[in-house]
């Protein structure tokens, strides 16, 4: 078992506040740019940001009322450029399943006040509520709307699972300026100032489809700083962590990129990005019919390349890396939630088309992952994620004939393109009622959604042993749901 992050509380002596004091700006208060944010909650804490626009001493305030007539803490914390005048600090000792309030002053320049939180004690049976989404890689062009929507359903924290700003940069300064750009969209900062929230990288926080085996190391540390700075973990800042809710409720949050070899999308599709994507998931040659029929209904061969199954299936790839995975099983095993939540960007369920930069891709490891659970007898599984850029609730199996060992909700994006215009602008209109077929005649996924900006909605009902998902779009309508009933 990896160990919790460690607790880390500062205080400043009269000498170290003396000399922070000497950078401040002096007669003129410095100004909050970014808003106010909250991060990795646990019962006894969690972490508070903020960013300035120069140097500064501030002082961190956490009270128990809205008013901060009852002071619960006081820190201080330092923005500097070294952190892109971003400041943090990691505050312990407060009471669980507690909501505090909390605001940054430097002198008599006072930020917006935020709210959190606390996680509740592992033996406290009370329900727990959550949202989930990623993908607002696409401002300015998109609003973020369902993050204001996600709000007003008053969640106890936000897992913000990727892609959570737009690709195309490769430098420190301009991944630091993505993410200023983000806070400036509205429902984004709302939803971060009034909850807590866990965050998880994908690609896009460093380069397409990266893989950290591969990738510049100059530009992963770049990507990696600033992520850091403006979505912090603990101390340790070890990205992969598992986090406790209550009696019901564990978290077990996965790096899919540092660790990862290189997808296998050149064997596959030799044509390159234009090249007709060839299917290649279920492989031959038992490939069921209706896979063949609806190969042929958009132009491709009816059978698999078996160079590109051979690839896929290659044992030696990984996308977590042999000590994560290691700590996957070990965590599980110890775990006694009710619930485990297994949170990353790309989906395990067999989805088919195009697999390259998911599980999929990685057939060896994904079904080493989905026997575990099965074979070790881990009850009540569910998996998060987000980057297929559609909605949908899919059943997990090692494979399309086996049981189902878990289920997988798929959310998102929030502010991008969504699956259903990126095959339209692709491969044309005909080609996406294709892929639905594919996906409810042979991968058996009952409820999908693939046009629409959306989020998932977790509450968990420890008393009467239900997780109840719902995947709603930017207005709340419902696009799935379903009920996850823990076995006895």
């Amino acid at each position: 078992m990896r160990p919790s992050p460690a607790r880390l509380l500062l205080v400043a002596t009269p000498v170290l506040a003396l000399l922070l004091a000497g950078c401040s700006s002096g007669d003129e208060p410095v100004a909050f740019t970014s808003g106010v944010a909250a991060f990795e909650a646990r019962d006894d804490g969690a972490v508070l940001w903020t960013r300035v626009d120069r140097e500064a001493a501030l002082t961190l305030e956490v009270a128990e009322d809205a008013s901060f007539s009852q002071i619960a803490a006081t820190q201080d914390a330092r923005a500097d450029a070294g952190s892109d005048f971003t400041a943090q600090a990691q505050v312990t000792g407060l009471l669980p399943a507690t909501a505090y309030y909390y605001r940054f002053r430097d002198g008599d320049a006072v930020s917006a006040a935020g709210a959190f939180r606390t996680a509740q004690a592992i033996d406290d049976s009370g329900p727990v509520r959550f949202v989930f989404s990623g993908g607002t890689d696409g401002a300015p062009a998109f609003d973020f709307r369902a993050l204001e929507t996600a709000l007003a359903d008053e969640p106890d924290f936000f897992l913000y699972v990727g892609d959570t700003i737009a690709p195309g940069v490769a430098s420190l300064d301009a991944f630091r300026a993505r993410y200023r750009e983000n806070r400036a969209v509205a429902p984004l900062a709302g939803l971060l100032a009034k909850t807590s929230t866990y965050a998880v990288w994908d690609d896009n926080e460093v380069e397409p489809d990266f893989a950290g085996a591969t990738v510049s190391p100059a530009l992963l540390a770049a990507g990696r700083q600033a992520f850091l700075e403006y979505l912090p973990l603990a101390p340790d800042d070890v990205l992969y962590r598992r986090v406790r809710w209550g009696s019901a409720v564990e978290l077990f949050i996965l790096d899919t990129r540092s660790y990862r070899d290189d997808n296998v999308s050149a064997v596959c599709t030799p044509g390159g990005a234009s090249a007709p994507d060839v299917l290649p998931a279920l492989g031959a040659p038992d490939t069921p019919a209706a896979y063949r029929a609806l190969r042929a209904a958009i132009g491709l061969p009816p059978e698999s390349n078996i160079e590109c199954l051979n690839a896929l299936s290659n044992p030696a790839r990984t996308m977590l890396g042999a000590e994560q995975r290691a700590w996957l099983f070990a965590a599980l095993d110890e775990s006694d939630a009710t619930f485990k939540f297994i949170v990353a960007p790309a989906p395990i369920a067999e989805l088919i088309a195009q697999p390259y930069d998911r599980w999929e891709g990685y057939r060896a490891e994904r079904d080493l992952v989905v026997r575990a659970i099965a074979e070790r007898g881990i009850e009540n599984v569910v998996f998060l994620s987000t980057d297929l850029q559609a909605s949908l609730i899919a059943d997990v199996r090692v494979d399309l004939a086996s049981p189902p060992v878990a289920v997988e909700a798929v959310a998102g994006p929030v502010g991008a393109e969504t699956l259903g215009a990126a095959i339209t602008r692709t491969q044309g209109e005909r080609a996406v009622p294709v892929y639905e077929q594919l996906l409810r005649q042979v991968a058996g996924v009952s409820c999908t959604a693939f046009d629409a900006h959306s989020y998932g909605l977790v509450e968990v009902d420890p008393i009467a042993g239900t997780a109840t998902i719902t995947l709603k779009d930017e207005d709340g309508a419902l696009l799935c749901r379903t009920v996850v009933q823990a076995a006895e």
